[in-house]
C-alpha cells in the first residue's frame, strides 16, 4: 500500500491492465527546476522503474542530456562511460542497480534522489558513488519530498538508521583509540 502512494505522488500509477498512466507533474517540475538551477554532471537516482523512464522523457523534452544505467552491461558501460566523458550531463539510476560498486566521482556536485525506498544500505552506497574522502569539493544532495507524504516516513527512517549507525561506528571508534 505504501509503495502504490509512493507511486502515485511520484506522479504514475497502475491501471488494471497492467499498464502505467501519468497522475501529475509536480515532482517532475521540482526536478527540473533543480536541474535548470544547477551546473556541471548530476546523478539522479529513483525508486521505480516508471520513475525511470518519466525522468528521462521529461529531461530530453527539457533539452538535456542523460543517460539512464540500466539493461545489459554493455548498456550501463556506454551510459556510465558517456556520464564521465561529459557526453551525458545527466546519470539516472536504481540505487539497486547503480549504487554500489560505480565510481561517478568525476566533476559530479550534484544528487537528487527523486524517489528513495527505505533500505538505508541503498542510500548510504548511492551517496557515496560521488563522494569519496579525500574530495576537495562539497556535493549538494537534494531529496524531493511531498507534504504528508510516505516520503517523510521514508527519510525519518533513513535518518534513524543513520544516526544508529553513527553511534555506533563513534562507539568503536572510541573503543579502538581507548585501547592505544
Amino acid at each position: 500500500a505504501m509503495g502504490r502512494r509512493q507511486q502515485v505522488i511520484c506522479g504514475h500509477r497502475q491501471r488494471e491492465d497492467g499498464t502505467m498512466m501519468e497522475v501529475g507533474n509536480e515532482r517532475m517540475d521540482i526536478l527540473l527546476d533543480i536541474v535548470g538551477q544547477r551546473t556541471g554532471a548530476i546523478v539522479i537516482w529513483h525508486r521505480f522503474i516508471e520513475d525511470g523512464k518519466r525522468i528521462i522523457h521529461h529531461l530530453t523534452e527539457a533539452g538535456e542530456i542523460a543517460v539512464r544505467y540500466l539493461g545489459t552491461d554493455a548498456e550501463r558501460q556506454a551510459a556510465k562511460d558517456a556520464f564521465l566523458s561529459g557526453e551525458a550531463r545527466i546519470f539516472v539510476s536504481n540505487p539497486k542497480t547503480g549504487g554500489v560498486g560505480l565510481n561517478l566521482q568525476g566533476d559530479c556536485e550534484t544528487v537528487i534522489y527523486y524517489s528513495n525506498n527505505f533500505d538505508a544500505l541503498d542510500r548510504w552506497q548511492s551517496e557515496d558513488r560521488v563522494h569519496r574522502t579525500g574530495m576537495k569539493r562539497a556535493v549538494t544532495y537534494f531529496d524531493i519530498v511531498a507534504r504528508k507524504s510516505v516520503d517523510r516516513v521514508i527519510l525519518r527512517n533513513l535518518r534513524a538508521k543513520k544516526s544508529i549507525s553513527d553511534l555506533t561506528l563513534d562507539d568503536i571508534r572510541k573503543s579502538l583509540s581507548a585501547s592505544d
